[in-house]
């Protein structure tokens, strides 16, 4: 009776903790099988097949022993079942968002719109015709682009080459190929110009502070205006995470609504700065958290387990946007947030802050490594 009460409070946390196993435990199997397939048309979509054919014998083997309570063999199995269909769904909606890539050189006319943009390189995305999909572009050209923008053009595009991490990278979140030439014929603002007139202004007043000012914009809105020197310094100091917008980002401004205003003030400020910063997947997290936790405790005055919050959370936002696990951000940010929801409080709040600083790193350890490429070993002192 226990075991079978204990299972029947859980088991709407056993279906998405299935799932986001079943997502990591493929992801893991994808990234390596996709390097050694790098070379065939579609590196990645090939991996997840092969990943699942590998994987699902395997749970079955392991998660159903034979010597198990009946029940508790009926709610695991039909907890499981939920949640293999859903990494059915996540599965197929990958493969669909995967386009095969470019082959050889060649012409394309398109609409493009510049969908991301760092230091050097940037990646676009092609919203129509047959050359629809997301293509890298570099140097002089990106330098022609702006963000909410539209633009029709002509140009020319080619493979993706090389099977280093980066391009490995590009080929995982669905990079068909590289934009090497580029006529625009037209140029047309985005709808929601008023946002765009709003993010001008905020870069237009910053300017203003000089090398200051961008470090502001990177700490507040994790835009990334900083040299390569000062990107290094930050990464080797640990500190790098500060010019990246979080979620905490979000919940501060949350926070200052509700305390100015109450909770539709919080929302609402919440929103806005969605909308200015860009709404990736930290931030989105954030966002999604934040407004949950306050209406859950604001206005329906019930405590929920932030947890279980989280778990929901992964599962939602990775079938909307089925690519989002194989983003470094996505992963970085859960992994944190599941790291601090998960810590007791404990002593002090000097020694509560000091041991959450230190776990965050320590899980997120393995992919800053990789990542960054450096370990600091004053980062938990110094976040």
């Amino acid at each position: 009776m226990l075991l079978d009460a204990v299972i029947r409070s859980r088991i709407l946390d056993l279906i998405p903790l299935f799932f986001i196993t079943l997502q990591l435990l493929t992801v893991s199997i994808a990234y390596p099988l996709a390097l050694l397939l790098s070379q065939a048309d579609s590196p990645l979509l090939t991996a997840l097949h092969l990943s699942w054919l590998i994987l699902i014998p395997s749970l079955f083997f392991f998660l159903f022993p034979s010597r198990v309570n009946g029940k508790y063999r009926s709610h695991l199995t039909w907890t499981f079942f939920i949640a293999f269909l859903l990494f059915a769904f996540w599965i197929s909606a990958v493969s669909s968002e995967i386009r095969f890539p470019v082959k050889g050189e060649k012409s394309f006319e398109a609409i493009l719109k510049l969908v991301r943009k760092e230091r050097g390189w940037g990646i676009l995305r092609a919203l129509e015709g047959e050359e629809r999909g997301l293509y890298l572009i570099r140097g002089d050209l990106l330098k022609r682009l702006k963000p909410f923008f539209l633009y029709r053009v002509i140009g020319s595009l080619s493979p993706l080459r090389g099977n280093d991490r980066f391009q490995l990278y590009l080929r995982t979140v669905g990079v068909r190929g590289e934009v090497t030439d580029l006529i625009i014929r037209e140029e047309t603002p985005e709808p929601g110009s008023f946002i765009l007139k709003l993010r001008k202004e905020i870069y237009r007043s910053s300017h203003k502070l000089g090398r200051e000012g961008a470090l502001l914009r990177g700490m507040i809105f994790g835009w990334k205006d900083i040299t390569d020197e000062e990107r290094r310094v930050f990464i080797r100091s640990g500190l790098y995470h500060l010019l990246v917008a979080s979620g905490s980002n979000v919940l501060i401004f949350g926070y200052l609504g509700l305390k100015l205003g109450g909770i539709f003030l919080g929302i609402a400020l919440m929103v806005s700065y969605l909308l200015v910063a860009g709404a990736d997947y930290p931030l989105l997290r954030g966002f999604l958290m934040g407004v949950i936790l306050l209406i859950s405790d604001r206005a329906l005055f019930l405590r929920i387990n932030p947890f279980r919050v989280l778990l929901w959370l992964w599962l939602l936002l990775s079938l909307i946007f089925p690519l989002s696990v194989f983003s470094w951000s996505f992963l970085m940010s859960f992994i944190a947030t599941f790291t601090l929801v998960s810590l007791p409080e404990k002593g002090t709040p000097l020694w509560d802050l000091f041991i959450a600083s230190a776990s965050v790193w320590l899980s997120l350890l393995p992919i800053t490594s990789l990542v960054f490429g450096n370990l600091s070993p004053l980062a938990p002192l110094s976040n």
